[in-house]
């Protein structure tokens, strides 16, 4: 789960704002095919997903990685990240 889903399923709005204005892809889906918007919405976070309705589509770029925190199976993060 990338970071933009943790945060939005658990309605974290301070969060989802410095994340999409760091370019997080509000429309990307999980591996179930939620997108945090779908998953705010489903937990009742209504300025959550006020803020990812208004999000435009874009990934996040920084210093020449593709940048993600995802949260693996034992629910501990970790940070991933793809060369570009």
């Amino acid at each position: 789960m990338v970071a933009l889903h943790e945060a939005s399923f658990r309605g974290h709005v301070d969060v989802v704002l410095a994340l999409l204005e760091f370019g997080a892809d509000s429309h990307v889906e999980d591996t179930l095919g939620w997108t945090a918007l779908a998953s705010a919405r489903d937990q009742g976070h209504s300025q959550v997903s006020l803020l990812l309705e208004e999000a435009p589509a874009r990934g996040v770029r920084l210093g020449g990685f593709a940048v993600g925190a995802v949260v693996n199976g034992g629910g501990k993060n970790r940070c991933g990240g793809t060369r570009k």
